[in-house]
C-alpha cells in the first residue's frame, strides 16, 4: 500500500492539510489591530473572535478524505474518481478561503495580507494531481497485463 508512489502523493497531501492548522492563510491590518485568519478563524493575538466552519469542515473532509482514498488501493478506479472529488474540493477551498478573506477585508476596512497557509493550500493540489497520474498509469499497466494472460 505505501509502497506504491500514489500513496506517498497522498500521504503527503495529507500532511499538506494538517499544516493548514498551524499556519495563518491571512492577515488583516488596520488603525486599531491586527487579525489573523487560519482554518480555525479569525483570531486576535490568542483569542479566536470568529469561527470560520466551512474551512475547517472542507479541510477535515480533505484529510480523511486522502485518507480513505490511500487505503482503497486494490480499487483504482474508485481511488481516481475519489482523487478528482478531493481535487474539486481543494479548489472549492482555494476559493472559499479567497472569499472568506476578502468579504473579511471589507468588513474590517483592512488591507489583507496573505500569509503562508494561503500557499500551502497549492501543494495538496499537486500532490493530488500527481497521485491521479501515478493511479491512471498503475490501472493502464494492470489492464495491459491482463490482455497479455
Amino acid at each position: 500500500m505505501i509502497q506504491r508512489i500514489q500513496s506517498l502523493y497522498l500521504l503527503l497531501a495529507t500532511a499538506s492539510y494538517v499544516c493548514l492548522f498551524f499556519f495563518p492563510f491571512a492577515s488583516f491590518t488596520n488603525a486599531t489591530r491586527t487579525l489573523e485568519l487560519s482554518i480555525l478563524g479569525l483570531m486576535e493575538g490568542e483569542s479566536l473572535n470568529q469561527g470560520a466552519i466551512p474551512l475547517l469542515a472542507a479541510v477535515v473532509l480533505l484529510i480523511f478524505l486522502t485518507l480513505i482514498i490511500i487505503f482503497l488501493f486494490k480499487k483504482r478506479m474508485v481511488q481516481s474518481r475519489l482523487t478528482a472529488v478531493a481535487l474539486l474540493l481543494n479548489v472549492a477551498l482555494i476559493a472559499g478561503m479567497f472569499f472568506y478573506s476578502d468579504s473579511i477585508s471589507e468588513d474590517l476596512k483592512a488591507r489583507a495580507d496573505f500569509e503562508a497557509g494561503s500557499y500551502i493550500v497549492v501543494i495538496p493540489l499537486v500532490f493530488l494531481v500527481l497521485a491521479n497520474r501515478a493511479i491512471r498509469k498503475d490501472e493502464l499497466r494492470v489492464r495491459s497485463a491482463d490482455r497479455l494472460r
